[in-house]
């Protein structure tokens, strides 16, 4: 067995031709000024058309830049046969679907039994050496996605991207009750919550904490709610689902007790047949870190959530879903504006109005409504309009590129067709009653 991990490969094109060694590892393949020092010291570490350099040379084109990690082992974990399921491998990542009870990493207390023992014994009886670096944690008792990096170099990849805010990680909760809102947001700034250092709790001297959710199913009692973390604190979506009143069935940590005998004995009845929180990490995005491609991972909701969702199915009549609060972007003196808002309201949906002149939908904002609504881009224009026709857009529009389009619309609302109106899900554009009665009318 070779004592190096797999190279990392860089190809100079012309365009870098005459630039430092240095400024490639750090600025084109973005390794760590902490990884090349160590790399520097490695034998194979470095290395500039198979010959060992300084980072101090000039490159050309065409010249093939390798970097090469010494194999590692994580000799202070035991290797322990327990099993778990892969959801993805290749020589740099190991991406698996935690089970419920499992601890990550060995603690205090907890040298064994956990995923990393696991993943250890796995590795062995393959014949590979890597040590073991999650990317990120979940909770014992959360089931679902986990990311393992297979070396340095990948580990501060994907930390980059989550510090970045380009790894999308979203959950699938069951939660007593249900939220006011089909979709929102909870802002809380999290901290220890000085009565007990082991729980959380939302505080205004906390740390900025960030969740997203959407309602997806409702029963009387309790309702599955999709979420996804716009920040990563400690029991983030515990302590944020507990503070707007919806804690998670199964959790002993955070729940709460009603008022009403009734409420209270709904929620024990529930709790006592989910023995731990009903929450799953269930789909997560990132960047390979050397491919280079967008990777989705997703992960089945566990038996004892899908088992809990269906006796909430079974035994308990399901309520409709409230008429949702309609994003509408549009323009007060605009008449077609005014008559689509008219009929929204009448129709009982609660309607947030938004200036599509002072505040058009941002690019990716746009980029979403487009995808959603299943249109081409070209029916966002309002063709009709002065604006489109001074600038002339009939003959300019076919020369230009995708983004600038999206980028001429976001800038300037006054080129887009409008009323836009969104739920989150479904999308219009214009207005016609027989596309609203399909679109919005139904319960």
């Amino acid at each position: 067995m070779s004592l190096y991990y797999e190279p990392i490969v860089y190809t100079i094109p012309p365009e870098e031709e005459g630039m430092l060694l240095k400024t490639i590892l750090q600025k084109r393949m973005n390794i760590s000024r902490k990884l090349i020092s160590k790399l520097k010291l490695t034998e194979q570490g470095i290395m500039l058309n198979g010959t060992r350099v300084y980072i101090s040379v000039k490159v050309k084109s065409g010249d093939r830049v390798e970097i090469r990690m010494e194999r590692e082992r994580s000799d202070d974990i035991l290797p322990e046969p327990i099993p778990f399921e892969i959801l993805f491998e290749d020589e740099h990542l190991l991406v698996v679907n935690k089970a419920a009870g499992m601890i990550v990493h060995p603690t205090h207390g907890h040298y064994t039994g956990t995923l990393a023992n696991g993943v250890v014994h796995y590795w062995q009886t393959k014949g590979e050496l890597f040590r073991f670096r999650p990317v990120h944690r979940l909770d014992q008792e959360t089931t679902g996605v986990l990311v393992v990096a297979k070396n340095p170099y990948v580990h501060q990849h994907i930390s980059e991207q989550m510090i970045a805010g380009t790894v999308d990680k979203r959950y699938t909760a069951l939660v007593h009750g249900r939220p006011e809102l089909q979709e929102g947001k909870v802002d809380g700034p999290i901290d220890r919550n000085p009565d007990d250092p082991h729980l959380r709790m939302v505080t205004p001297d906390g740390y900025p904490a960030l969740t997203l959710y959407k309602l997806e199913e409702v029963w009387n009692g309790g309702s599955r709610i999709g979420l996804k973390l716009e920040s990563g604190r400690t029991h983030q979506i515990r302590v944020h689902m507990t503070y707007i009143g919806c804690p998670l069935i199964g959790d002993k940590m955070y729940r709460i007790t009603p008022d009403d005998a009734a409420q209270r004995e709904r929620y024990d009845q529930l709790d006592v047949k989910m023995p731990r929180q009903a929450l799953h990490a269930s789909e997560l995005s990132l960047e390979h870190p050397v491919t280079g491609e967008r990777l989705t991972f997703y992960a089945p909701l566990p038996d004892d959530m899908a088992e809990m969702q269906e006796l909430l199915r079974e035994n308990q009549m399901e309520v409709k879903l409230a008429m949702s609060q309609l994003k509408v972007y549009q323009y007060s003196k605009c008449s077609t504006c005014r008559n689509a808002v008219k009929w929204l309201q009448n129709k009982g949906h609660e309607t947030e109005l938004i200036p599509i002149f002072e505040q058009p939908p941002g690019p990716e904002e746009l980029e979403e409504l487009i995808r959603k609504s299943g249109l081409e881009l070209k029916k966002f224009f309002n063709t009709s309009g002065e604006v489109y026709k001074e600038l002339k857009l009939k003959d300019k529009l076919g020369d230009m590129s995708r983004e600038e389009q999206i980028s001429l619309l976001s800038s300037n609302g006054r080129l887009i067709k409008r009323p836009i109106v969104t739920d989150g899900n479904k999308v219009t554009v214009g207005f016609k009653e027989e596309t609203f009665e399909g679109t919005w009318g139904a319960q």
